[in-house]
C-alpha cells in the first residue's frame, strides 16, 4: 500500500500516519505562490474548466498530464529521462504476468516508450501515448488488471484529448516557463528507505531542490491529504538521508501545482521544522514500523 493510499486508509495503523501528518502539516497561510496571490484562495483563477464525467477520467487524465509535464520539462531544459524507468513500464510487465493475452499488444506498447524518448528531443504526437502509459501506470498501482486488452489500447475519447491540450497550454506559460534555465532535474524522484517502509511513494519532479507534485483537481482549496502528501515525502527522504546517508534526492522545499488555475503553492520545510525534525522522524519511525 503506497503512501497516498495509506492516507486514505481505514487501517489503524495509517490512520495513525494520517494524524500525525496532518498535524505537522503547514496550513493554507504558511504556503505563498509564485505569482504572490494568497495560496489555496478565490483569487485563483479557473483557465481550464473541468469537463470530465467521472472520477475514473479524471484520474487518467492527471496521470496522462504527469507524464506530459515531465515530458514538456526534459525538452524544455535538456535533461532527458529514459522511458523504460517509468512505472508504466512495471505496469506492463505485471499486467502480462496476471493477464497473459495483453502481450498481443507489446509493439504497441514498445512505440509509445519509443516515442515518449524520441519526444524530449523532437516534436511527435504523444497525447494518446501518455494516456496509455497512464492506465498502465494505474493497474500497477491498484493491483487489479483489466482482462480487455482492447478497452486499454483503444485511443481516449476527444473530452479527455481537449482537457490534456487545455492544461499543457496553461503550463506552458504557468510552469514551463520557469523551469527553462534549470539544470539540476529528477524525475519521478523515489525516497530509498522511506519508500519502502511505505510500499512505494514517488513524487512527481524536483527541480532544483524543489520536489512539485501536479495536481489537476478543479478544487482549488487547501487539501490536508495534498499538503501530507508533500510533507510525507519530505520526511520519507529525510529518513532515508539520515539513516541510509543517501541525499540522492536532496531537497527542502516542496510545491503544489494547481494545473487547472496555472498557480504553484511553496514552503520551505527545512524552515518551516526547524529544531523538530528529529523528534518528527522519531514519530514516524514508529509508525512506520509497525507496518
Amino acid at each position: 500500500m503506497s503512501l497516498t493510499a495509506r492516507l486514505h486508509s481505514k487501517r489503524p495503523v495509517d490512520q495513525q500516519l494520517q494524524a500525525l501528518l496532518r498535524a505537522l502539516s503547514p496550513r493554507a497561510g504558511d504556503f505563498y505562490t509564485v505569482k504572490w496571490k494568497k495560496a489555496f484562495s478565490k483569487d485563483y483563477e479557473l483557465l481550464v474548466p473541468y469537463g470530465l464525467h467521472s472520477a475514473a477520467e479524471a484520474s487518467l487524465v492527471g496521470t496522462a498530464f504527469d507524464y506530459f509535464l515531465r515530458l514538456e520539462t526534459a525538452k524544455k531544459t535538456g535533461v532527458f529521462f529514459k522511458s523504460e524507468q517509468l512505472v508504466a513500464v512495471f505496469g506492463y510487465t505485471c499486467w502480462c504476468a496476471h493477464v497473459p493475452s495483453a502481450r498481443r499488444i507489446e509493439a504497441r506498447v514498445r512505440q509509445a516508450l519509443k516515442n515518449i524518448d524520441a519526444y524530449q528531443r523532437e516534436y511527435l504526437p504523444i497525447y494518446e501515448d501518455c494516456f496509455l502509459l497512464a492506465k498502465l501506470k494505474a493497474m500497477y498501482r491498484s493491483g487489479r488488471f483489466s482482462e480487455d486488452v482492447e478497452e486499454v489500447v483503444k485511443p481516449p475519447h476527444a473530452r479527455l484529448l481537449k482537457e490534456l491540450r487545455d492544461l499543457q497550454t496553461v503550463a506552458e506559460s504557468a510552469f514551463l516557463s520557469h523551469v527553462e534555465t534549470t539544470t539540476d532535474m529528477k524525475y519521478n524522484p523515489s525516497f530509498g528507505l522511506g519508500s519502502e517502509l511505505v510500499n512505494g511513494a514517488d513524487g512527481d519532479i524536483i527541480i532544483d531542490g524543489l520536489l512539485v507534485d501536479f495536481k489537476t483537481s478543479k478544487k482549488y482549496n487547501y487539501s490536508w491529504q495534498d499538503t501530507a502528501q508533500i510533507v510525507g515525502y519530505y520526511f520519507l527522504n529525510r529518513l532515508n538521508q539520515v539513516v541510509r546517508g543517501d541525499n540522492t534526492m536532496d531537497f527542502h522545499k516542496v510545491a503544489l501545482y494547481q494545473a487547472r488555475y496555472g498557480e504553484m503553492a511553496m514552503i520551505d520545510l527545512a524552515t518551516f521544522y526547524q529544531g523538530q525534525e528529529e523528534d518528527l522522524l522519531r514519530q514516524l519511525m514508529m509508525i512506520l514500523q509497525k507496518g
